[in-house]
């Protein structure tokens, strides 16, 4: 019979501890949420402090336990609620964290981890390794990230009717400025910003 578990579960099923590479982005102009982790590491234990390979720099890593881990928990609720009340009145639940990369790693871990689940009581299931995964976690207003345009290309398509359908059904005054072009023409929709946080849910879904 051939197997119908996906190859990055089969690879990951049974290990004892999930270390994919997971990147999360949280939206925090302030760097509040970082900024509580990085204000502290003059008293924190180093982890780990080397050179890169290949002339990658140098890393160094300091471990959050005790008072600081719970300092840094005040500091990722705050986030949450600050997050919430940023985005009140946005269509949906307000998206507190973005996945920058390895989705498919967080999903297999996640698979994983329900698999194994069952057969563990629920003292184990508390402490076991398999129930985490290693993630690293970013500001989307960090200057060293920069963001590049999505881009959706419509073919086969009544331009004037798609745009005046777009003005009556996604744009508002004061939305989320979307650039198009078309026919060596080109402008600009507000995409109402009531209808979702990020412009391209709110395209990708009318689109849909």
């Amino acid at each position: 019979m051939t197997s119908r578990i996906p190859p990055r579960q089969q690879v990951r099923r049974g290990a004892p501890l999930e270390l994919p590479h997971i990147l999360l982005l949280c939206d925090d102009p302030g760097n509040e949420l970082i900024g509580t982790a990085a204000a502290m590491k003059p008293e924190l234990p180093v982890l780990y402090d080397f050179n890169l390979m290949q002339n990658g720099g140098h890393i160094t890593g300091w471990l959050l336990s005790g008072k600081a881990a719970e300092c840094f928990t005040a500091a990722l609720q705050t986030y949450t609620e600050e997050v919430k009340e940023r985005y009140a009145g946005c269509e949906g639940d307000a998206m507190l964290y973005a996945m920058g990369d390895g989705n498919h790693s967080l999903a297999t871990a996640k698979a994983c981890w329900e698999e194994l689940k069952p057969q563990l009581t629920e003292a184990e299931q508390k402490n076991h390794p398999a129930r985490r995964a290693l993630l690293e976690l970013g500001n989307i207003h960090e200057a060293s990230l920069h963001f590049e345009a999505i881009h959706r290309v419509i073919t086969d398509t009544d331009v004037a009717g798609l745009l005046k359908a777009a003005q009556e059904e996604i744009c508002a005054d004061g939305g989320i400025p979307v650039k198009w072009a078309a026919n060596g023409q080109s402008g600009v929709l507000l995409l109402d910003r009531s209808k979702g946080s990020l412009a391209i849910a709110v395209l990708q879904n009318w689109l849909d």
